[in-house]
């Protein structure tokens, strides 16, 4: 979904420990405003922060689990540092997601592609 390396100089270069790559089948069409119909859903499903339960973690668990679950014959290739993920300062975070909380979400986010694919501008994603 993109230039690998222009994503990572775009949110912040060396600082970036990559700790997962998440290949999705090849006759697969994941396009950007897909993604866009998720971003909404996630923020909805859990809008008030909470330092244990619901921080920048679980965030990117949410969308990196949902868009994962999506389709059955995905590829994951954890590296080095997978394990640390979801943790501060040692402290472990959000690093799973329930059953429940991902059907949820995938089904919000079906209705929500239909109606972001029919909008002429990504701008008008916030009137959702």
């Amino acid at each position: 979904m993109g230039n690998k390396d222009r994503i990572v100089d775009i949110l912040g270069g060396d600082q970036l420990q990559e700790l997962c790559i998440l290949t999705l089948p090849p006759n697969v069409d994941f396009p950007v405003v897909q993604l866009a119909a998720l971003l909404p859903i996630i923020i909805a499903y859990r809008n008030e922060y909470n330092a244990l339960k619901s921080q920048c973690y679980w965030y990117i668990l949410a969308i990196y689990s949902a868009v994962r679950d999506m389709w059955s014959n995905y590829q994951e290739e954890r590296k080095a540092g997978y394990g640390d993920r979801g943790k501060y300062m040692g402290v472990g975070l959000a690093t799973t997601m329930g059953t429940k909380d991902i059907t949820e979400i995938r089904k919000r986010w079906g209705q929500a592609y239909l109606d972001v694919h029919a909008l002429k501008t990504l701008r008008e994603v916030s009137h959702l």
